[in-house]
């Protein structure tokens, strides 16, 4: 899970530079302060020492600091600052590196990644929101309660509680019916695509019908990456008398993506 204390949401990087402005520079000493604030935060991470990002936490913040859980990353890389209020606000978009648990699976992604920071008294200081009830979140707007047991999950089991439209849509096949025939050679396949920050595993399940062979290109699919699952019917054999299901299983979001099968025409 991303500690809340190390962001106040996470974020698409686009997201943050569509609002930029790229001919707007700040002061060289002001950029180079913040800058410098924002690695000392970020490097207690990637170092474990915890304490150390404290220094950089703003008063007003530090008890929700102290209360959120803590985990090391492995690196960081600042992208873009958006400064506000004329230069005495900033926001953050850090690229981290980090592990995530996805469902069953701990795998370690780049994710982007937003903190707040305030000039106070001469320095630069990481700062969260006040709740306000209702805050947005990369998947639509919560209540605070529903944050609160977000905190203790990963971003993707989140999205699992909040839209399981959402998460099925990660893993997807281009079609939901193939239709093999003498026009298509008795050949066809299915595409597919993986959305994930990681790789994907699926497992293809035979309908076990005579005559149908099944077979996935790969049972890994990198992520956004895709895979072809290639089918072929021997017209010699009698087709079923109505369409089968196969079955494509992703259980790392356990989730099953049928897709229906029927041959005509022999």
């Amino acid at each position: 899970m991303l500690s809340r204390a190390a962001a106040v949401v996470v974020l698409g990087l686009g997201s943050l530079q569509a609002q930029s402005n790229p001919f707007e520079r700040p002061p060289s000493e002001v950029d180079q302060a913040l800058r410098s604030r924002i690695g000392k935060f970020y490097q207690a991470y990637v170092d474990g020492k915890f304490r150390a990002a404290d220094q950089v936490v703003h008063e007003d913040s530090k008890e929700e600091f102290f209360a959120s859980e803590k985990r090391k990353f492995y690196g960081f890389e600042i992208r873009v600052i958006l400064y506000e209020e004329n230069y005495t606000r900033a926001k953050v978009s850090t690229l981290i590196d980090t592990d995530w648990q996805i469902l069953q699976d701990r795998v370690r992604v780049k994710a982007p990644m937003t903190t707040l920071w305030k000039l106070d008294g001469g320095e630069w200081w990481m700062y969260l929101m006040k709740p306000t009830g209702m805050e947005a979140t990369p998947f639509g707007r919560i209540s605070q309660a529903a944050q609160e047991d977000a905190a203790k999950k990963t971003p993707f089991q989140v999205a699992a509680e909040q839209s399981a439209a959402a998460m099925a849509k990660l893993v997807t096949a281009d079609k939901e019916l193939v239709t093999l025939s003498r026009a298509t050679k008795w050949m066809g396949e299915i595409v597919v695509s993986n959305r994930m920050p990681a790789s994907a595993e699926i497992e293809v399940k035979d309908p076990q019908v005579q005559g149908l062979k099944v077979k996935a290109d790969s049972t890994v699919i990198e992520s956004n990456s895709s895979v072809k699952i290639r089918l072929q019917f021997s017209p010699k054999t009698a087709p079923p008398a109505n369409a089968v299901e196969l079955k494509i299983s992703v259980p790392q979001l356990e989730t099953v993506i049928p897709v229906k099968v029927e041959v005509k025409g022999t």
